[in-house]
Formats: C-alpha cells, structure tokens, sequence
C-alpha cells in the first residue's frame, strides 16, 4: 500500500511539472 501511494504520488509530482512546462 505504501509503495503504491508513494507510486501515485510521483505520478502527480510529474503531471505537475509537464503542466507547469
């Protein structure tokens, strides 16, 4: 469970940043 909310987070923190570019 851990990993894969670590896993989604990532996931987000990256969208974020192509977003942001």
């Amino acid at each position: 469970m851990l990993r894969i909310g670590i896993g989604h987070y990532i996931i987000v923190l990256l969208h974020h940043e192509v977003h942001y570019a």
